[in-house]
């Protein structure tokens, strides 16, 4: 909590040509982002390739476990989640937004 309020922070941007990101309201949670080392030497496939992962669990041990699950797994698998990903796919760059990290969204 920030005084009596949760912390307000920007899930960190894409580099997709994104508008302003809502912020995001952090009560007694975590964030943690994680990002593939080298995303140049990724190829994207018809399903397309997660490049990077915001991802909010009860703990920083629990959201880094989440986002190296979701970073591993196929973009399909992981829209009920509470993340958000960064996916190559053939049309270029996409942002999945899963539903459970919707509520915590300030849009």
């Amino acid at each position: 909590m920030a005084g009596r309020h949760p912390w307000r922070v920007r899930l960190p941007r894409s580099g997709a040509g994104e508008a302003e990101l809502p912020a995001l309201r952090l009560q007694d949670a975590a964030l943690v982002h994680r990002a593939v080392p080298e995303p140049s030497a990724i190829e994207a496939s018809a399903a397309g390739r997660v490049l990077a992962v915001s991802a909010v669990a009860p703990s920083a041990e629990a959201a880094d476990r989440l986002a190296r699950e979701l970073l591993a797994a196929a973009p399909d698998d992981t829209l009920e989640h509470p993340a958000r990903l960064v996916v190559l796919t053939p049309q270029g760059i996409e942002i999945h937004t899963g539903s459970a990290l919707e509520p915590l969204l300030d849009r």
